[in-house]
This record gives C-alpha cells, structure tokens and sequence, in this order.
C-alpha cells in the first residue's frame, strides 16, 4: 500500500469516529483548506407534463391554468426562506442551482394570435426571491455565472367576460442554471452555453424547443483555482429522447475535458449509477461522465452509509414522509490530467440537505422536490494544482 493510500485510510478511520451528527446538517465544520460546494435544483413548482402530454390543444390553456394553480400552492417565496437556511447551514463557497425560474404574464394574451408581445410582468423570479431570502440571513452571495436555456410562452385560461366568454392570459417560463459564489470567493470567465441537441415540443400545434445548458465560472478558493459548471441534462425516456439526454452529456464532457484547472461539476443529471446502456445505444449521464473520469464524490464521502437519494417529493411537496428514492444530484471533479483516481488521496464529506422533516415550510411544504447535495473536499496531503488567474 502506497504512503498515500495508508495516510488517506488512516485518516479516514480518524474521522469516522468523530460522531456523524457533529457535522452534518447543522453548521457543519470544515479544514481550513477543503472545498465546500452545493447543488440544489429549486423546482419551478409543479409538472410540466400535464401541458405537455395534453393530445388536445383546445385544452392547452385550461392545463397551464391548472399547473400555474400548483405552482401557486408550492409556494416558492415560502421554499426560498427554507432553502436559504440550508445554504445558511452549510456555508459553501459555490453553490449551484437549477430550475432557477422566472414566470411572467400577460394579460390579455396573445399567443393565440401569434405572440407579436411577449409576456413581461413578472409573477414570480425565483432567483430574487432567494437572493433576497439569502440577504435576510445576513449571507454574501451573488450570480457568479448564469445560462438562459427554455424560454416558453403558452396560453392560459383566464376566467371569463361578463357575457361568459373565456379570458386567456399568456404564461412565459424562463429556466435557468446558476451559480452563486460567496463574497469572499474571487471569480473569473463567465461562461453560458446551451446544448446544440434539445427536445422538441408540439404544444396545442406550437413548436417549442426546450432548450439545456450549462453554466461555468472559475473561482479562486483558499488559494486554489476550480472551473465550477452547473448543469440541468434532459429528462430520461425511450428512443429518442434518451439519446437528446446522452447527446447532452457527451457535449458537457468533451467541453470541460481539457480544462487546465480541476472541474467541480455540480447539478441534477437526471440519471442514476444504475441506469444501463439503452438498447438503442444511447450511454446515460452517469456512465458517460464517470468514463471520461469525472469522480462522483459521493462515493468517497466520509460518514455513516447512506443511500444519498435526492429525488423526487410528491409534485404538491405536502407528502408527510420523504419520498426520494434515487441518486441524481451530484458533485464530481476531474484533473486536469484525467488522473480516474483524482479524489484517492482527498478527504470527502458529502451530505444531503432539504431531506428531513425540519426542513419543510411551515405551512408543511418540503422546500424542493429534490434534495440538495454538500460536499467538502480536503486534499491531503497534496492538493489538485491547477492554473491560475492573470493578474
């Protein structure tokens, strides 16, 4: 056994017998020199599929009215107070979002006419409503790096006239992947990207692409220099839309393959380390990252076993008893040099946040359909060299 190995199992038998309560979930405590990272999708509030899977497009707008009905009731002024508490509790330097959404209306619509006016006043901005929850707790973050992906505007049942004829509004969702970086936390070279293979949609006779992508940024922690992406792939589902999906990642991988400095990628790849090749051909998410040596740091985590299921709560998030029962969420990093045993010699805690019955709204909610992910990575006893910033 290698001095590094005998040094890494050493200190993680060191570790493990520190109680796991002292540091999970609650101010978790980190060395001085580790990475603290987390990835949490927001949830707009509500599914899509409703809308989408309607065959009849005289009913269109009453399934937007029905699905702005849910997101109304999911409350996510209410989630982002909750949310901001987790981020609260665990103080990383980076935090990753998705489904970051912002909903604008017009009324009266006119999609149905051809949407000559796109929709304009704001309903809800779930990126203000949590920044402005963050700065309620007295925390420093800001945008460090953000992509615009779907932008979608669909007709709605509006109510009636006084003579009984229908009102319709136009609803506009606005998806994007962020990632905020601590004040304290220098960042450099911006990037936003959409995936060049996305779904297409038939909505009531409307094409609509639902575009993807990724967001990126380097920062600078404790002296080190990371390329930190966030991403949102496509949804699973038999030929072809698993090969949009797998299309997805190939472009992710090869984009940050050749990176100079180590990658941290974070986000919800709707994929699990169990999904197989399809029969089509088509690689997931997982298997295509983890072979172009992307370490999941969740298997290397220091702490009692845990399955790590961040997803999905019921659609109304008002389920009593957690229902996540699948691994989607991840953070993984990758050296510059495709070393597969980049995370052997580190120190890894990873833990889930939002997954317990304390973290749900007062009113019962549960503050995502998904639950988020921390992580920390100590590099012991050498640390990932990378690039660094021009002066």
């Amino acid at each position: 056994m290698s001095e590094h190995r005998w040094f890494r199992r050493f200190l993680l038998i060191a570790i493990c017998a520190v109680p796991f309560s002292s540091w999970a979930h609650e101010g978790v405590s980190r060395d001085r020199d580790a990475l603290r990272v987390m990835t949490q999708n927001l949830y707009l509030g509500a599914d899509l599929l409703r809308v989408v899977n309607e065959p009849n497009p005289q009913l269109i707008p009453a399934r937007v009215a029905e699905t702005l009905g849910i997101i109304n009731g999911t409350d996510f002024p209410a989630r982002a107070k909750r949310i901001a508490l987790e981020i609260d509790r665990a103080r990383p330097d980076v935090v990753a979002l998705q489904e970051v959404t912002l909903l604008r209306t017009q009324f009266p619509g006119d999609v149905l006419v051809g949407n000559p006016v796109q929709a304009t006043d704001v309903l809800y901005d779930y990126l203000d409503l949590l920044m402005e929850a963050l700065d309620a707790r007295g925390l420093h973050y800001r945008v460090a790096a953000r992509v615009t992906n779907a932008d979608v505007e669909v007709p709605s049942y509006a109510g009636t006239d006084a003579q009984g004829n229908p009102l319709f509004m136009d609803v506009r969702l606005t998806d994007h992947d962020v990632i905020l970086a601590r004040r304290d936390v220098r960042t450099h070279n911006p990037i936003a990207q959409n995936y060049s293979t996305n779904l297409q949609l038939q909505l009531g006779g409307i094409p609509v692409e639902f575009t993807r992508g990724y967001a990126a940024v380097d920062a600078r922690i404790d002296g080190r220099d990371y390329r930190v992406v966030t991403t949102h792939l496509e949804l699973p589902g038999p030929a072809p839309v698993i090969w949009i999906q797998s299309l997805q990642a190939q472009e992710l991988a090869a984009a940050f393959s050749l990176s100079p400095l180590p990658v941290v990628l974070l986000g919800d790849l709707n994929s699990t380390p169990e999904d197989p090749i399809d029969l089509s051909g088509a690689v997931p998410p997982y298997l295509l990252l983890t072979a172009s040596h992307f370490a999941d740091a969740w298997t290397y985590r220091v702490g009692p076993p845990e399955s790590g299921y961040t997803c999905c709560q019921d659609e109304l998030l008002n389920n009593a008893d957690s229902a996540l029962d699948m691994r989607i969420d991840y953070a993984f990093v990758r050296a510059p040099d495709g070393d597969p045993m980049v995370l052997d010699d580190a120190v890894v805690r990873s833990w889930l946040v939002g997954d317990t019955e304390r973290n749900k709204t007062s009113s019962g909610l549960w503050p995502s359909d998904h639950a988020g992910v921390a992580t920390d990575i100590g590099w012991r006893p050498a640390p990932l060299r990378g690039a660094s910033f021009k002066k």
